[in-house]
């Protein structure tokens, strides 16, 4: 004998029923919600990536700066004349490198040199000064500072990210006399 079995479909309790298309469309609508939030981490986080990115940029240049004018601080040790058109001497005070046109192309620091600037209106502006350690209590030393700032000068390139027009970046050295 062969044992029949009852297949049976269980039924339905009373008030249970499958979902409804409103269900699942508030469920798309609270899943859209949090979509837009985590979209707007990304957002923001790429936004912060650029201004990392610029900072970079920015403490690059400087690093450039310096390695040349430790190079001009070891030329002038060994009385070899400095490079022309560098506009930078061994006195205190500040000197701006130059920002556009024929100032660039003439100039040390240009792209036909020593290519820190590579054009001109570049995103940046670089200065280096020029302090006498004697004064600031370290005795035979030139105590220089190179800095770089985003640029504010009209039609040139500009740096995108949170912040970036607050940017500073400050590279500094302690140089024999």
């Amino acid at each position: 004998m062969r044992a029949q079995l009852n297949r049976r479909v269980p039924e339905k309790a009373e008030g249970e029923k499958g979902s409804s298309l409103i269900e699942v469309l508030v469920a798309l609508l609270i899943m859209l919600f949090l979509m837009i939030g985590i979209l707007q981490m990304f957002a923001l986080s790429y936004l912060v990536n650029l201004g990392s990115a610029a900072r970079t940029e920015l403490t690059y240049k400087c690093e450039q700066v310096m390695e040349n004018v430790r190079y001009f601080s070891y030329l002038s040790h060994e009385g070899i004349a400095l490079p022309a058109n560098t506009g930078i001497t061994f006195a205190a005070g500040t000197y701006d490198l130059p920002y556009s046109g024929s100032a660039v192309a003439s100039s040390y620091w240009g792209p036909t040199q020593a290519d820190v600037v590579e054009g001109e209106d570049m995103p940046y502006r670089l200065s280096v000064e020029v302090q006498d350690g004697d004064t600031h209590g370290v005795a035979g030393q030139w105590i220089v500072t190179v800095s770089a700032v985003p640029s504010e000068v009209q039609g040139a390139r500009k740096y995108i990210g949170v912040g970036i027009e607050h940017k500073r970046v400050d590279y500094v050295a302690q140089l024999p006399k």
